[in-house]
Parts: C-alpha cells; structure tokens; sequence
C-alpha cells in the first residue's frame, strides 16, 4: 500500500511540475508576444512614412509567434517601392534565434520615374514581380527600432549589422533562385549581399534579363555561355540549374563576374526627420 501512495504522489507532482512548466512558457510566450506587437507600433512610428504596415497579427501558440500582415515600403530618396501583399514572420524573436520568413503571394518592386534602382541604366525601369518566397535567416543582435543615420551606425560599429541567410527561394515567373549568403552594411551604410545561388531555368533568367534589356549583348551571350558550361543537375529532383554567385558590393550590382550597374545610394534620415511617437 505504501508503494502504491507514493507512486500517487509522485504521479500528483509531476503532473503539477508539467502544469506550472506550461503556465510559465504560456506566461513567456505571452509577454514576448506584447513585446512584439510593442516594437510593431514602434516600427511604424519610427519609420513612418516610407514604411507602411497592415493587417498585422501575432499568433502561432503553443509553437514559435507567427506575426502576418501586409507591407509597403517607400526606399528612401530613392523613390522606389516595395510592396508584400501578404507575409509571415516565425520565431521566437530573440537574437540568435531563426526567423521563418514566407511571402506567399510574392512582392512587387516598383522603380521611381525619377530616380531608377540602377543610376547606371538611366533609362530602364527595374519593374518586377515575385510570385512567391521564403527565407530562413538568424536574427541578428540589437536591432534598431529607429533606421536613422546614426542608430544603424552605432549598430554596424557594434558588429551586429549583419544577416546570415541559412536558406532562402524566391519564384520568379519562369524560373527560381535558390541559395544562401548573407546581408550586411557597409562602412557608407549602404546594403552589401553576398549570396550563392543555384538558379532553376536558367535559359528564362537570361531571357528576362534580355527583355528588361539590363545588360548589352556581349554581356548577355558571355553569361549564355557561363549558364551553359556551369550546367549541374539538382540529384533529389532532376532539375537543371546554374550555380551563380550574386553580389552587391560598392553599390555595384553583380551576376557572378558580370558588373550589371551600380545601385542607387540610401540616404538614412535623422532622428529629427522622424514624426513623434503620437503622430
């Protein structure tokens, strides 16, 4: 009798240590969760407004949050717009930790009349689509609630202004691109990317290239016959791609050796360019 009352007991605090072990993670997933919905607000306060943020919604428990929502993003002085008509943010949204990202229905990015991506190409409007997307990235430390000239500053000089990419997949209409790399600013604080791609259809990425008419035609046919030579098959599904690197580097676009163009410069704005936080 006796051995049996303590196997009951032991079973009763065990099922009590199970129970406070679950009140306490639904109290830390919680206040996490108004932690985040907290930096939300202040994300589009501080950067209002080029960066426009909708729909927003935090859910996913018991699992990693899951914050969904719509974007648009107005580059600055640069007249160019990015657009996310739907993404997906999982994680558990502390630094060191992976963040899930997927843009089911793609984005759009619009090149301004006046001011084009690519400087070196006055005359070509870099207007494209992404039909769909996901990346998995680590979550970089102390991220600046306020994108201004010195905050991202202070963050670079701290060397936490860096991304790795663990694996990303972008569809474009045609083909995709798949890979890794990482993203970084450089000491002008401009975007610098570093990425090893593997590209799927090689054949419509140059075709697009061509009908966007973004390099000359010695260029195009040097890339035809790097895509043709750097031709592997993917073993797990017998796809055909291309193994290309892409950088940007200097604010100079590259596919692999090929210099595309140069890209138009950001200017972070200061803090007292900023609306006040009840505005």
């Amino acid at each position: 009798m006796q051995t049996k009352s303590k196997r009951l007991h032991f079973i009763r605090y065990f099922i009590g240590f199970l129970l406070l072990l679950a009140v306490l993670y639904g109290a830390v997933w919680g206040i996490i969760a108004y932690f985040i919905d907290q930096q939300v607000t202040l994300t589009r306060q501080n950067n209002a407004p080029a960066l426009t943020l909708g729909d927003v919604s935090i859910g996913g428990f018991p699992a990693r949050h899951n914050v969904k929502g719509t974007l648009r993003y107005e580059i600055p002085d640069t007249e160019n717009t990015i657009h996310v008509p739907q993404f997906s943010l999982q994680s558990y949204f502390l630094p060191g930790h992976d963040l899930f990202i997927d843009l089911p229905e793609g984005l759009t990015f619009k090149s301004g009349a006046e001011k084009p991506l690519l400087p070196s190409l006055p005359d070509k409007r870099v207007n494209f689509a992404i039909k769909e997307a996901d990346f998995d990235v680590r979550i970089p430390k102390s991220i600046p609630a306020q994108w201004t000239y010195q905050t991202l500053l202070n963050w670079r000089n701290k060397q936490h202004a860096y991304l790795p990419i663990h694996n990303f997949s972008i569809q474009f209409e045609g083909f995709k691109i798949s890979g890794s790399g990482s993203v970084s600013l450089d000491q002008k604080l401009q975007p610098t990317l570093n990425l090893q791609t593997e590209i799927y259809n090689a054949d419509q990425f140059l075709e697009t290239l061509k009908d966007h008419d973004l390099i000359n035609r010695k260029l195009l046919m040097a890339l035809g016959f790097l895509a043709s030579s750097l031709t592997e098959i993917n073993e797990d599904t017998g796809e055909k791609y291309v193994a290309l690197p892409i950088r940007i580097e200097n604010q100079t676009f590259y596919l692999g050796a090929v210099n595309v163009g140069y890209i138009a410069s950001i200017r972070w704005g200061s803090a007292d360019s900023l609306p006040a936080p009840d505005q």
